[in-house]
């Protein structure tokens, strides 16, 4: 009888039972031999490139006396596998992009797989990738250990649905730091010491130019940190079940969010928080919006989406009634209809620390971040709305204005000034902000950064000689979804950002 080392092993432990199993890059075609062994399938397909592989693969089905149970082919990838052979596919044991070679070059046989069990020996972060932005759906992960090594095994299949991934979870896991394993910890503490290893060779080196390095590698190990910090959590939760598989309620995702960005920041006419839907309800998937539309809402439920956590307020004012011919009626039913909560975070977002005023200065690269506009402490450290700082180089109000068009990707944004005055010192306040033009009056900010200007209070800035930039309300704050999505990420959330384009205003 075969026996498989602990790699092999795990990955024949994700195979179906009575399934028809084809493995591509068979080597030894141990596994398929194992399985067969094991009575869970009763045939199998082994298929490689080379003739090597293929001889050994019949030799160990000639020693175990099972030979007429397998089907070899001398074939590259996926070529020559018919569609009734396309149920469970194993490809391990080499390389992540060698894999996604495969899978490209026969796309159309791909996407009929019942069942995908990668093993990657490399490029594990670029496999991910591929899979989570090219409509796979990555239903399993596990880690086995074997030797020095830890291997990283995907379970996935394709259902055309396109999901964000960042870094950390190409390189982390999409669905590891959820799971109660223990050895994902000597996992990632790996790689923590790879990061720290590194981080220690630019520091001797003293050079200026591995400063920004170092600050990558920095914000790296923090992250790293907050993925063992909440797989920790999920360790010592007895009623967490591997089921669940990052399952979280809305209300633990509300507090998680409520000591990021402080709901009681907001201004008191504001309606931010759990604005919509069961607080203990549990939600696997989150999406993140500016605002609630019917493209929207239609995407999250194409999508499985459980909460949308929004930057303006579904629900602002009184509501009379709730109804299908009123649109914010409309919004309401179609939401409430397909189970999705809704949080709102609106001007406490604006006046948090890393919120949108802060996020979008730092996108500007300015120095010496301070507030424009204080309205209150906090365990005696100020908060308020609106950002001041300094431009890291000074340039025109033009070329400030050009410049916001393409860190924002928006084709206009709309001045007020001289287009040719220097500006160094610069206040920001997204969204309806232009009033703020009046604190800027008898100081040295050259300029002030916002959205929603009106024809008046341009008039009224332009006879007070204050430069504004007006990069428009949708502008200056749809990076909202990708500032909260980060944050949710980091706190072990899984979250897609919006894809649909809400913004209603056109250049012509």
């Amino acid at each position: 009888m075969l026996k498989l080392g602990n790699r092999l092993k795990k990955i024949s432990e994700y195979v179906d039972k009575g399934s028809l199993v084809t493995d591509i890059g068979t080597d030894h075609g141990y596994i398929p031999a194992y399985l067969i062994q094991e009575n869970i399938i009763s045939k199998a397909i082994l298929s490689d490139i080379n003739e090597g592989p293929i001889e050994n693969a019949k030799s160990t089905f000639i020693e175990n006396e099972i030979y007429d149970k397998g089907k070899f082919y001398l074939s590259s990838g996926l070529k020559n596998i018919g569609d009734d052979e396309l149920d469970n596919v194993i490809i391990a044991g080499m390389g992540g992009l060698m894999i996604m070679k495969i899978l490209m070059e026969d796309f159309e046989k791909a996407k009929k797989i019942n069942k995908l069990i990668l093993q990657p020996m490399q490029n594990k972060k670029e496999l991910r990738e591929f899979l989570l932005t090219n409509g796979f759906d990555i239903v399993d992960e596990a880690l086995v250990s074997e030797g020095r090594h830890i291997y990283e095994i995907i379970i996935c299949r394709y259902d055309s649905v396109v999901r964000y991934s960042d870094d950390i979870v190409n390189e982390c896991g999409y669905k590891l730091p959820f799971k109660k394993d223990r050895l994902f910890v000597d996992f990632i503490e790996q790689k923590i010491s790879s990061v720290k290893t590194a981080m220690a060779g630019l520091m001797r080196s003293n050079s200026e130019d591995n400063e920004e390095k170092i600050l990558d590698y920095k914000e790296k190990l923090e992250k790293y940190n907050t993925l063992l910090s909440n797989h920790e959590r999920i360790i010592n939760d007895e009623e967490y079940k591997n089921e669940d598989l990052g399952k979280v309620s809305v209300k633990n995702i509300l507090n998680i969010l409520d000591k990021k960005y402080p709901l009681r920041y907001a201004y008191e006419w504001d309606n931010c928080g759990h604005l919509i839907g069961d607080p203990e309800k549990m939600v696997n998937t989150c999406l993140t919006t500016l605002e609630i539309t019917d493209e929207v809402i239609d995407e999250a439920v194409e999508n499985n989406i459980d909460l949308i956590i929004s930057h303006h307020p579904v629900i602002f004012s009184g509501i009379k009634k709730l109804s299908f011919d009123d649109l914010k009626g409309r919004h309401l039913i179609k939401l409430i209809k397909n189970d999705i909560d809704v949080i709102s975070l609106h001007t406490n977002f604006d006046i948090a620390e890393d919120g949108l005023n802060d996020s979008f200065a730092k996108l500007i690269e300015l120095r010496n971040i301070k507030i424009l506009d204080v309205i209150g402490e906090d365990d005696k450290c100020p908060y308020g709305m609106g950002r001041v700082g300094i431009l890291e180089n000074s340039m025109s109000l033009k070329e400030l204005g050009e410049r916001l068009k393409t860190l924002l990707n928006i084709d206009s944004v709309r001045v007020v000034g001289d287009l040719d005055y220097e500006i160094n010192k610069v206040a920001i306040v997204t969204g309806a902000g232009s009033e703020y033009y009046t604190m800027l009056k008898d100081t040295d900010i050259d300029v002030l950064i916002t959205g929603d200007l009106k024809y008046h209070t341009a008039q009224d800035a332009h006879s007070d000689g204050i430069n504004i930039i007006d990069c428009g309300h949708f502008g200056s704050e749809d990076n909202f979804k990708s500032i909260c999505a980060e944050f949710l990420r980091s706190n072990g959330i899984q979250v897609m950002e919006s894809r649909i384009n809400i913004n209603p205003m056109h250049t012509i």
